[in-house]
């Protein structure tokens, strides 16, 4: 999802804040947005896997702004991708071990 930021600037502004998308985010339909699915998907991944005590929502909260965040950086050309950085934060933001 990150490297989309550079690849498909266009199609990242569109799915992270067009305002119908926005609506979505507040509204309880939040179940038919195919990339918050893959999202909440993941987060219960990583909460099952490595035994997060944290909840879901919080998960959710950091895994989301961390996305947006590093994706911005990328696609206004403030950082450069790194995948040692993006496993590095990561993790460290959502409280595993390094591996």
């Amino acid at each position: 999802m990150i490297t989309q930021f550079q690849e498909q600037s266009n199609l990242t502004e569109f799915l992270f804040y067009n305002p119908s998308v926005l609506a979505v985010y507040q509204s309880d339909q939040k179940d038919q947005f195919p990339l918050l699915n893959d999202v909440q998907a993941l987060i219960q991944n990583i909460k099952v896997t490595y035994h997060i005590t944290d909840s879901v929502d919080n998960l959710f909260i950091k895994v989301w702004s961390f996305i947006q965040g590093y994706g911005i950086l990328i696609q206004n050309g403030a950082a450069k991708y790194d995948h040692k950085l993006l496993t590095n934060a990561a993790t460290e933001l959502i409280g595993v071990e390094h591996p």
